[in-house]
């Protein structure tokens, strides 16, 4: 499904959230784990002399501890300087043939590491192959640190699909991890414009959901329901996971507005701030 997946990591306490996160991933097929940092230059002070393998090193290390937790997963570490993380990040990707990447997001108000909002939007809008953005909830008990909504991602997935072609990538990550037995339903919303071009549009929108929904059994999903509603698509979305109680969202990275997404992040930005849970995007 995902042999090779990218996960971003910052040098804050952040990453050992991310790191406990990393069992959740065998049932996604991934047999390779390239630990990525970059450290920005540019608008911050240079780097100083020997940061870069004073990281790697620091980096390895957890790289070692993590082999332990991961059997049968081979685990690297690329650490890299660059003018635009997010670029570079992507760029890792490609070297590293990836098929996932993954970061961490958390709240707007923190603002002093790597994990920024504004880091995962970018990296959401360039990205080219599939992403899964890990909520961070800051903790203050029993300790200051971070919790992930990453336990259990499998146990019962929402698709969220508008049918049109940008929404097939999402739909074919769907059927991918339709194989672990994964309980998948399907939700489109339904656009204003598009009931009033086509007024039986809800209609034809059921059936092919359950069409949708055939493939998912056929693929392995096990149960699976169909929800249409009205309404603005991220704040729907967002509402029907957490009323489903949803582990996970799957949606594409662009749709019908696919042009507005590209210029200021659509969808899948806005569902990915304010899901509190994770978000796999699709290009």
């Amino acid at each position: 499904m995902f042999p090779t997946a990218i996960l971003a990591l910052d040098v804050s306490e952040a990453r050992h959230t991310l790191l406990d996160c990393t069992p959740q991933l065998l049932p996604w097929g991934v047999t390779r784990l390239v630990l990525t940092h970059v450290i920005q230059i540019g608008h911050t002070p240079a780097p100083k002399w020997g940061q870069q393998e004073y990281i790697g090193g620091d980096f390895q290390e957890l790289a070692e501890r993590l082999r332990d937790r991961l059997p049968g997963v081979t685990v690297e570490v690329v650490v890299r300087e660059s003018h635009r993380p997010s670029d570079e990040l992507l760029s890792v990707a490609r070297d590293c043939a990836a098929d996932l990447i993954v970061i961490g997001s958390r709240s707007h108000s923190m603002t002093s590491s790597l994990f920024l909002g504004s880091f995962a939007r970018e990296v959401i809008r360039r990205a080219d192959l599939p992403l899964l953005v890990l909520w961070l909830v800051p903790t203050s008990s029993p300790e200051p640190g971070f919790r992930s909504m990453c336990e259990d991602m499998l146990r019962k997935v929402l698709l969220a699909t508008d049918f049109s072609h940008h929404a097939s990538a999402a739909e074919r990550a769907a059927e991918a991890l339709a194989q672990t037995g994964a309980v998948i339903d399907c939700l489109h919303v339904v656009q204003p414009q598009m009931q009033v071009t086509i007024p039986r549009w809800s209609a034809m929108a059921r059936a092919a959901l359950s069409d949708l929904l055939d493939s998912l059994h056929r693929a392995g999903s096990r149960g699976g329901k169909a929800f249409i509603a009205e309404g603005e698509a991220a704040e729907v979305i967002a509402r029907t996971a957490s009323e489903g109680d949803h582990s996970m969202i799957i949606l594409g990275k662009h749709g019908q507005n696919w042009i507005e997404g590209r210029l200021i992040g659509g969808t899948a930005v806005r569902v990915s701030e304010t899901a509190t849970r994770p978000v796999l995007i699709a290009p």
